[in-house]
């Protein structure tokens, strides 16, 4: 750490523990999103699947580097809470409704603008911590595409998501 300032580690420690605990919900979700495979979205699944891990991974070595102890009982209720959510009726019994993609793309963008607060946040940290300005500004410019990628997806489902057949488009 280069920096003038002193650093509070306890509060990083717990900011990167909530970012940690809010990125392994939306990997269990995106695993849950796997099965879509009869949906235009999943080859976009499948990659925010492999990103949003690459960068779990990545806030996990800096977690590492620092020394600091990671949040176990936020993780745990990130998994409880995604847990739950999957328990909300959706109209359908047997069947998934078109409503559950949709929301879910919904909750990944919510997901993804926390991320990309994250990159920010630590781009303004950055020399006081062991990492690499240019690596933060590409894990950002990713979390942007992502949530145009998302917006382009949810653009594909909402509508059809409402109308039944007959209806048309």
């Amino acid at each position: 750490m280069t920096g003038s300032h002193d650093l509070d580690r306890d509060l990083l420690r717990i900011y990167l523990a909530d970012h940690q605990a809010g990125a392994r919900g939306v990997l269990n979700r995106l695993g849950q999103m796997k099965g879509y495979t009869d949906l235009s979205i999943a080859p976009l699944v499948e990659e925010l699947h492999a990103e949003v891990g690459q960068e779990f991974a990545w806030v996990a070595s800096l977690v590492t580097r620092l020394d600091l102890s990671p949040g176990f009982v936020k993780q745990a209720s990130a998994r409880v809470g995604e847990l739950v959510g999957r328990l909300k009726l959706n109209g359908r019994v047997g069947t998934r409704s078109p409503l559950t993609p949709v929301v879910e793309l919904e909750v990944l963008s919510a997901g993804v603008i926390g991320k990309l607060r994250l990159w920010q946040t630590l781009i303004d940290l950055v020399d006081e911590l062991p990492v690499d300005l240019d690596e933060l500004t590409a894990l950002s410019a990713r979390a942007e595409r992502q949530l145009l990628d998302i917006g382009g997806a949810h653009e594909q489902l909402r509508r059809a998501a409402f109308l039944s057949a007959d209806q048309g488009q």
